[in-house]
């Protein structure tokens, strides 16, 4: 997995804005300005500093407001699903989760999932208007563009079913759609144990493992993510890159798939 340009809506400082961006300081301040007329850019409190740090005055750091909108995040697994909300400073607002029988048909499975998310807009206080992307995760391969499911012996209900269309319609929000390796790979880069690195790999076991890595990815993307069944670790050798994505602990990656696309 090679490193790529990471966003990243914590708190940060207008310099480092700026560096980030490659945009002048004084434009960087101008667009804090409007955002902050609008309500959707607040100055949080500083951290509290090391003992050791420097003496000096700490930067003025400046954040998302929850009112810039929420990202939604659904997981389905083999026997369960899981949906979770964060503001877009990857505060988790709510979650919830669902036993699933193991063969649940698409249909009964995305209505519960539905259902789920009116518990969590209504538990943080949020409205479908205020969503502002959604990300879902598949245990299987995940055709693009058409994020449906191929063959796969964890979710069969779900082979042949354009998800990210089902779930779209169901929702009324579109919804990107993505294999759940690619998404717990590309969520230790953003927060995890790859956070730092230029490259890494990441492996991930549902099973004591029945059989070898299969064969290496040619991209981010496609028809043949690692993992496809139960017992088959996981190696994508590069991030993912989704349309807007955010980054992605693997329902937040579902939280961040695509909300930075806004």
């Amino acid at each position: 997995m090679e490193s790529q340009p990471r966003f990243d809506a914590r708190a940060v400082s207008r310099a480092e804005l700026a560096r980030r961006t490659a945009l002048a300081p004084s434009t960087v301040s101008a667009v804090v300005s409007d955002l902050q007329t609008a309500g959707l850019v607040v100055e949080p409190p500083a951290p509290p500093r090391d003992g050791g740090a420097a003496l000096g005055r700490p930067p003025v750091l400046v954040a998302l407001h929850r009112r810039a909108g929420v990202a939604l995040g659904i997981d389905f697994g083999k026997r369960h699903v899981r949906v979770a909300l964060s503001d877009l400073s990857h505060t988790l607002l709510a979650e919830r989760h669902r036993a699933l029988d193991a063969d649940e048909p698409a249909p009964e499975a995305i209505a519960l999932a539905v259902s789920l998310v009116d518990e969590v807009l209504t538990e943080a206080g949020a409205s479908r208007g205020e969503i502002v992307g959604v990300g879902m995760g598949l245990p299987g391969p995940v055709h693009q563009p058409s994020g449906e499911l191929g063959d796969s012996t964890i979710l069969p209900g779900w082979v042949g079913v354009r998800a990210a269309s089902a779930m779209s319609d169901a929702l009324g929000h579109s919804v990107e759609v993505q294999n759940d390796a690619n998404l717990g790979a590309l969520s230790e880069w953003m927060w995890g144990a790859g956070r730092d690195a230029d490259h890494m790999a990441y492996r991930r076991r549902l099973r004591p493992p029945r059989s070898p890595v299969r064969g290496r990815r040619r991209d981010g993307g496609g028809d043949r993510p690692h993992g496809d069944r139960p017992g088959r670790p996981n190696l994508p050798l590069r991030q993912p890159r989704l349309p807007g994505d955010a980054g992605g602990l693997e329902r937040r990656a579902r939280l961040a798939a695509r909300h930075a696309g806004r």
